[in-house]
This record gives structure tokens, sequence and C-alpha cells, in this order.
């Protein structure tokens, strides 16, 4: 057998081989499962800024951003979450999400002589965030401290 046969039939060999690993990667990456796409986020009140209050507030809200199903709590006893959220689908990246609007109600004023803060949290089956709520005391002539 000359030099240059055994030549072509290395190369094809390895031109078969070089085929036929591409096609197991393609299969493979087409049996594989799709990413999972999720989202949540706060838009409102803002992250990394403190969310202040009136000492006699009665009414606030949070806005976030889910592409899951979620649940709205607090576990603060003069923060009540109004369970009838609204929301509105939009499309960011090819993804649907939700951009969900939680009504909250102050149920008493900062009477308690102190600052206080309660955190409302927004839990999907991929994550948890939390917003915290301060609420100045009240003083003698009724303004905040």
């Amino acid at each position: 057998m000359s030099l240059k046969t055994t030549f072509k039939r290395a190369s094809r060999t390895i031109v078969r081989g070089a085929f036929f690993l591409l096609l197991a990667v393609a299969a493979l990456t087409a049996c594989s499962p799709k990413q999972e796409y999720s989202i949540l986020a706060f838009e409102y009140p803002r992250p990394g800024l403190k969310h202040e209050l009136k000492w006699d507030a009665t009414r606030d809200s949070v806005i976030f951003l889910t592409s899951d199903n979620y649940t709205v709590t607090s576990e603060a006893d003069w923060i009540e979450v109004i369970t009838n959220p609204s929301s509105k689908s939009i499309v960011n990246d090819g993804h649907s999400q939700y951009r969900v609007r939680s009504d909250l109600r102050i149920t008493a004023p900062n009477t308690t002589g102190a600052e206080r803060v309660g955190y409302v949290t927004v839990k999907t089956v991929f994550g948890t965030i939390s917003a915290a709520f301060y609420q100045p005391v009240k003083t003698a002539e009724g303004e905040e401290e």
C-alpha cells in the first residue's frame, strides 16, 4: 500500500469521526432540557434605598416583576397585604413575565415611641425577595422624628 493511499484512508477516517462527533453533540443538545427562565425583582420600593412611610400612613404598595406563581406576605402585624393584586403581562427578551402591584394597608399609625420596620416578602418556587418599610415615631407635636 502506498503512502498516498494510506493518507487518503486516514483522512476519511478523521473526517467521518469528526462528522459523527458533531452529530452526537447535536443529538445530545437537542435532548437536553430547556433552560428555565425565571425573574423576581422589586420595582417599588427601589432596591437598596430606605423606604420610609409617614408616621400616620394608611396605604402603600409593592410593585415587582415575576415570571412565576407567587405569594405576597408581611410578618408585621401593622402591614396588611391586600390579596387582589393587579398585574400586567409584559414580554422582555422574548420571555413572558408579569408586573404585579400589591396594595398594602397600614393598619395603625406608629405610636410605639420608636421607629418600626416591617417586611413585605414575595416568594416563588425559584426565590424570595423582601422589602423593608420603615415608619418613624410620632412626636408630641404630631411630627416625625
